[in-house]
């Protein structure tokens, strides 16, 4: 009996790890490590503890079409030409987390349940009614006017004028159109259709003499679970001395992408004798936890820890943060390693997907 109890105990704990935790693997000997999956930084929060439970309680139950009905809803609200103000309106309103009377009477606050405007029928039926309202021809009218009632509503309660209707229409119109027009007047002065690929290259800069830096991006088919992998290894003169593209098949998302590629490119660099490297790389987050100092607990921790591992075996290195303009011909090795698949080395030579894009990169260098 005591030994079911304890086998018990031994499969609650497993079922509870494998499901709160990620278990993370190194390549150079060290100790493999439980990350707390909530959250990015591995740092455990109730929040986060609340949002797994949520998401694994909606799909025991078998609610992946709703589930896909919702991703599609949020997809719509976040793409509605309306105020950003307006979208967090209609989210808050979705998730029913609005102060309305209803609300607020489950909290425990003692207050008359009954519609501020009609004085018949609870609260929250009435917010309800002004969604089933809105026709899918003017979403985006229809959510402003349903904010602005609530605008209306909330004078009322706390003593305020009580608005004329065509004030209510009035004010949603301007605020569509004051908006609507702000967003015309910024495509306007963005960069037109058919700009050339230089004009949106920024310069890459050469390092200095006896280094040799190194671009890496990563790409990613998250349908196909396929991560892509490009580096491209430049000389003083901007010559480019070799390139590396790669693919593997694995589930992750773009951080974890970038961190796989920064180690591949150290690891490319260690290989070809390349001992005094600059390394750079358009994700900031992989770029800083490379350069800090100490443990780290996100899902990176392990592939960063095999990084700096790596990077001693160096007589020199740095690490840098570059933008994306000045990282094209990376990027454009990962993806040709997504759609490509495979592992391609290129030594003292362009590779033909990269030619173009090279030459418009280190256009500003003069010899």
């Amino acid at each position: 009996m005591e030994k079911d109890v304890i086998l018990l105990h031994l499969l609650l704990l497993f079922n509870l790890l494998e499901r709160y935790f990620l278990k993370m693997q190194s390549k150079y000997g060290h100790k493999d490590v439980m990350i707390w999956r909530g959250s990015s930084t591995g740092d455990f929060t109730v929040q986060s503890a609340y949002h797994i439970e949520k998401d694994r309680h909606m799909f025991s139950q078998g609610e992946s079409s709703n589930i896909s009905v919702f991703n599609q809803l949020w997809k719509r609200l976040w793409s509605l030409q309306v105020p950003n103000s307006t979208k967090m309106f209609i989210w808050r309103a979705c998730h029913n987390i609005l102060p309305t009377k209803d609300n607020l009477l489950r909290k425990g606050i003692d207050l008359d349940p009954a519609c501020v405007f009609c004085k018949t029928v609870p609260e929250t039926e009435v917010v309800e009614m002004f969604f089933v309202l809105c026709s899918p021809e003017e979403v985006d009218f229809n959510v402003e006017i349903t904010r602005r009632i609530w605008f209306r509503r909330n004078s009322v309660v706390h003593g305020g004028d009580f608005f004329h209707p065509n004030d209510v229409l009035s004010s949603a119109t301007t605020a569509i159109g004051d908006y609507k027009g702000a967003l015309e007047s910024d495509i306007s002065l963005r960069e037109p259709e058919g700009t050339s690929l230089s004009s949106r290259i920024l310069n890459w800069c050469p390092p200095s003499i006896g280094f040799f830096k190194a671009n890496w991006d990563a790409s990613i088919n998250s349908k196909k679970g396929i991560l892509g992998f490009g580096c491209v290894v430049r000389d003083v003169h901007g010559f480019v001395v070799a390139a590396l593209s790669y693919s593997v098949i694995v589930m992750g998302n773009l951080e974890v992408a970038e961190a796989l590629a920064a180690l591949h490119t150290v690891e490319f660099c260690r290989n070809q004798g390349f001992n005094s490297i600059i390394l750079e790389g358009d994700s900031l987050i992989v770029v800083n936890a490379i350069n800090r100092v100490g443990l780290n607990w996100s899902f990176l921790g392990n592939i960063i820890l095999d990084i700096q591992t790596l990077l001693r075996e160096f007589l020199y290195w740095k690490v840098c943060y570059t933008p994306r303009g000045t990282n094209i011909a990376a990027h454009s090795l990962a993806k040709e390693g997504v759609i490509q698949g495979g592992n391609r080395i290129w030594l003292g030579c362009i590779p033909n997907c990269i030619k173009t894009i090279d030459l418009s990169e280190c256009s500003s260098l003069v010899f």
